[in-house]
């Protein structure tokens, strides 16, 4: 799987996932660059997704996938509404999701620090996106949301 192929996935799993009416827009391709993969608006929120797939999760690795201009943006929706990294890591034919929040990553980015314990959901993917569905977007789908 590729990470484009990744977007698609989580795409289509929040969409036949979600009751009610939700809108999930892929802005993912090269004249957007900068800008979160997905905006998902759900119950009169909208939550902003960057998706990553790491291979290694090597430091070098991390320094290439997380552009700064990217984190910074990040960090900016971040003051004003829900957003989170979805950080794929293939393992062997699968790929298990870390939902981390901006300030994560750039801290993981700069000092190598690590991330902490993965965040699962069960033993796929489909297990962790509704992990992440349940914990953060249903959550995070009143308003005000929690930690604004």
């Amino acid at each position: 799987m590729n990470e484009a192929g990744l977007i698609v996935r989580i795409k289509n799993f929040l969409e036949g996932n979600l009751a009610g009416p939700i809108v999930v827009i892929k802005h993912h391709d090269s004249v957007t660059a900068g800008i979160p993969d997905l905006s998902i608006a759900y119950r009169v929120v909208t939550t902003w997704v960057e998706v990553k797939l790491l291979r290694t999760g090597s430091k070098g690795e991390c320094r290439k996938a997380f552009d700064p201009r990217q984190l910074a943006f990040m960090h900016r929706i971040a003051r004003v509404a829900p957003a989170f990294y979805l950080i794929g890591h293939q393992e062997e034919e699968t790929v298990r999701l870390r939902v981390s929040k901006p300030f994560e990553v750039h801290v993981w980015r700069d000092t190598g620090k690590p991330l902490g314990k993965m965040n699962r959901g069960g033993y796929n993917l489909s297990d962790d996106l509704g992990w992440f569905v349940n914990s953060y977007i249903k959550r995070e789908g009143s308003w005000p949301p929690s930690g604004f």
